[in-house]
């Protein structure tokens, strides 16, 4: 797969930002929306790097504490399922609306269905970006969906990196659907893990041939920074193992 953007440069993050000036400030409920500037204390997507000041940068907030904001490590973590997008789309976990206006502005992505739990995150996104006619908005747990079909799929509805949850849901949501390619918030990370533990032949082929490319990238990024490896790879093989998703049926990109 070849990259036609770097999805650490600098020109990419500001260029992702100014896509998203609709999100202006505005309480709703218990969700307040902001633009803060400063020096914020965030590595970057998948290594500790430390970052100048950002200016006007989205923060969504939810009983006060930070749910969303579109810093550089979201940005960079966004790129691969924006990429990826295509005909008929699902996502778990509304956010900011990101990734869901980024995909649909693409031509190649015909439909975005979203799965949201907290209808306060549904209106206030439907306040700020109004309808659109690819967009379906559901008030609905993604876990539960049932005989749908979705030619990608992206959960967006983790809070930390490496949880095993994201495993699980993978191979219920792809066992209980027609799922063409599936995608969840720190899948690279992932990859990375199984791939410095010397397990990466392991992996399905797709999901090599999808994220070692991007990993490349990273690593011209990260140099001689402190890459983020927790050590825990040959784990995420097993867990991988025991659901089935390392079987031969999967061992070719879907789709």
């Amino acid at each position: 797969m070849t990259m036609d953007v770097h999805p650490y440069a600098a020109a990419y993050y500001r260029r992702e930002v100014a896509s998203m000036a609709a999100l202006r400030p505005t309480a709703f409920g218990s969700l307040a929306l902001s633009r803060e500037s400063g020096a914020f204390a965030l590595a970057d997507y998948l290594c500790r790097v430390g970052r100048p000041r950002l200016r006007a940068v989205p923060v969504l907030r939810l009983g006060g504490q930070v749910w969303m904001s579109l810093t550089p490590m979201e940005v960079q973590s966004g790129y691969m399922p924006i990429r990826l997008a295509r005909g008929r789309v699902g996502t778990a976990g509304l956010g900011l609306g990101y990734f869901v206006q980024r995909a649909l502005r693409k031509p190649s992505v015909e439909q975005v269905v979203v799965c949201e739990l907290r209808r306060e995150v549904l209106e206030l996104y439907a306040r700020t970006f109004g309808p659109h006619p690819k967009l379906e908005l559901r008030h609905a747990n993604a876990r539960l969906l049932r005989g749908e079909r979705f030619d990608f799929f992206y959960a967006d509805m983790y809070r930390q990196l490496l949880t095993p949850q994201a495993i699980d849901d993978m191979a219920t949501l792809c066992g209980a659907n027609r799922i063409g390619r599936y995608h969840w918030w720190s899948i690279e990370q992932m990859v990375l893990e199984v791939v410095c533990a010397g397990l990466g032949q392991r992996l399905p082929a797709w999901m090599r041939a999808t994220y070692l490319p991007f990993l490349r990238l990273f690593a011209e990024h990260a140099g001689a920074r402190a890459v983020e490896v927790y050590g825990c790879g040959a784990a995420l093989v097993d867990e991988l193992d025991q659901h089935g998703l390392l079987d031969r049926a999967l061992a070719r990109p879907p789709g």
